[in-house]
């Protein structure tokens, strides 16, 4: 089934979420602020109907008629707090396993110690930028720039030992 751009056009007398409903000289108040908190008041109400499983790819711009600007709130509408907590647990997880070789000394033993640097702040500039951005939530090209970072740091990990002692490359092959 093929969707006429008419289709997406949100009608004048729909009832949008607090955006459309502000009255002018409200809006930029406590009760409804502007710009990307106004869009992640309007997001979490969104949320709160379907809270468990979501509403799907790009349901911010179906839904609240805007971008909301924020990775987690964009895993929250998309995906649930089943999708989100995922999400949510998969970063954590990265993160986990950056301290993991960084303690272990994994990195600086096979002379990779810069690399894990850089990885580590790539993901640190990416669990950042997801405040104010969508990022690694969706299939962009951050989710790209992140997935062979989070992929290293594992196969990284994969070489410290029990005892934390650096495996050398050749324990794997057989």
């Amino acid at each position: 089934m093929t969707l006429t751009p008419a289709e997406f056009e949100v009608p004048e007398d729909s009832q949008l979420p607090l955006a459309a409903q502000v009255p002018a000289e409200q809006a930029g108040s406590p009760a409804f602020p502007p710009g990307r908190t106004r869009a992640w008041a309007n997001a979490w109400v969104e949320i709160m109907k379907s809270p468990l499983w979501g509403w799907g790819f790009q349901s911010d711009r179906m839904l609240i008629g805007e971008h909301v600007h924020n990775t987690y709130m964009y895993a929250l509408m998309t995906g649930g707090f089943v999708g989100a907590g995922l999400f949510i647990a998969g970063l954590a997880w990265g993160w986990v396993l950056i301290f993991r070789a960084m303690r272990s000394r994994v990195a600086e033993a096979l002379g990779q110690k810069r690399f894990l640097i850089q990885a580590g702040g790539i993901l640190a500039f990416f669990t950042i930028r997801s405040i104010p951005e969508v990022c690694g939530s969706n299939f962009a090209v951050d989710l790209l720039v992140m997935l062979p970072i989070l992929a290293y740091v594992s196969i990284l990990c994969r070489r410290i030992g029990a005892g934390g002692q650096v495996q050398s490359a050749n324990v794997h092959a057989a």
